[in-house]
């Protein structure tokens, strides 16, 4: 089976780890072709995907609404070398792409609804185009919560081919055993909660610590790590 997946850049967040991390161990499989196309090529992970040895491909699109007829059917010509197209972003061009190459679809949808800014015209047309593609596209939609499947089913699409596929994450080789047993000493009599984020307004962390405090007054023993 031969698959490829696109990504709007190579920038290190949330959704570019998790396929990362995907690919990563799809590369294992005798079985499986792997190869990643990216809108623009830039970012600080370009080289640890680099070091994946898997084929990377620089779609070089200007923008979210970059409609060069060329570039589109040059990532067309692209997507008709594989079996299956998972897209892990919403780019007008790239899915036009996918869906002149007749291959079949999946798409991932991360959560990113542009929560905690302000709306833009562009960010309007994108959900109504997401919109419509979703509902008149024969697209495996996967949502990596029940939350985000609750808000596509509200705000775009409700229908069958619809579930959730929790993200995951390798932690082969990865755990520091030293700095686990000094957490696990420095905080062995405590209830912890934890999170894992960017430091970055949209993440609320403001608010986790702000609740966090109201928590202190209830449960003393809590930790926010």
């Amino acid at each position: 089976m031969r698959v490829v997946h696109y990504l709007g850049s190579l920038e290190f967040g949330g959704i570019e780890r998790l396929v990362y991390d995907l690919v990563s161990q799809q590369i294992k499989r005798d079985s499986i072709k792997i190869a990643i196309g990216v809108g623009k090529f830039i970012g600080e992970f370009k080289t640890q995907f680099e070091s994946l040895g898997t084929t990377l491909i620089n779609f070089d699109l200007s923008s979210g609404f970059d409609l060069n007829p060329l570039k589109i059917l040059k990532v067309c010509r692209y997507f008709k070398q594989y079996d299956v197209i998972h897209l892990h972003g919403f780019n007008l061009a790239v899915v036009l792409a996918a869906i002149f190459s007749r291959k079949k679809i999946i798409y991932t949808e991360h959560g990113n609804f542009g929560f905690g800014r302000e709306k833009k015209i562009f960010d309007a047309l994108s959900f109504l185009l997401r919109k419509l593609f979703f509902k008149h596209i024969k697209v495996n939609i996967c949502c990596n919560s029940k939350f985000t499947k609750d808000y596509v089913e509200t705000n775009f699409y409700s229908g069958n081919r619809l579930k959730v596929v929790y993200n995951g994450s390798n932690l082969n080789n990865q755990i520091n055993e030293n700095l686990k047993v000094k957490l696990y000493n420095k905080y062995k009599n405590k209830f912890i909660i934890g999170t894992t984020s960017r430091l970055a307004g949209v993440k609320k962390i403001d608010r986790l610590i702000s609740v966090f405090s109201e928590y202190l007054k209830i449960n003393p023993k809590a930790v926010l790590v």
